[in-house]
């Protein structure tokens, strides 16, 4: 590079010093670093590919082709279609037996309070029983309803203790 008449020799080892430094770059990032990267989202779009394809199936929808999440939601819609029999009847009988209380209340005058407020605990208590006795009954494989439902009611159970 010629300025104001002299030939600047110590800028053309510099420029050619970049161009081979971002030649030598730009190919290591072509040929290396591209290639790699590209290799590890491929992968990683696979591995979620199949766990979309496994979890969703095929067309990647609930209820569409069968995938797992489809087999929790036929099992919940089995379950329901065979307890719905039994729920009614029991939400049947609960409203017939508020029903009862209502009427009782109705007849009790000023005491009232007292007579729905007792006949409410009375039929929580029944129906904490009713609940009870048929979980027990389950057999559920590895897990131990016993100890959950004890877990939850401790603390009302201490309290319990601790008003006698």
């Amino acid at each position: 590079m010629i300025i104001t008449g002299q030939l600047d020799v110590g800028s053309i080892p510099a420029k050619l010093s970049e161009f081979i430094i971002s030649t030598v770059v730009d190919w290591f990032v072509v040929s290396f670093v591209r290639p790699v990267v590209g290799s590890i989202l491929w992968i990683a779009g696979l591995f979620i590919d199949t766990i979309l394809l496994v979890a969703f199936g095929p067309d990647r929808a609930i209820g569409g082709s069968p995938g797992l999440a489809d087999f929790a939601l036929f099992l919940a819609g089995e379950f329901i279609d065979m307890t719905a029999p039994v729920a009614t009847e029991i939400i049947t009988t609960i409203v017939q037996v508020n029903e009862t209380i209502a009427a009782v209340a109705a007849e009790a005058g000023i005491a009232a309070p007292i007579v729905v407020s007792a006949l409410v605990l009375l039929e929580l208590a029944v129906t904490a029983y009713i609940a009870w006795s048929i979980i027990r009954v389950i057999n559920v494989p590895l897990v131990d309803l016993d100890a959950i439902i004890l877990r939850v009611t401790g603390p009302f159970r201490a309290i319990l203790r601790r008003l006698n």
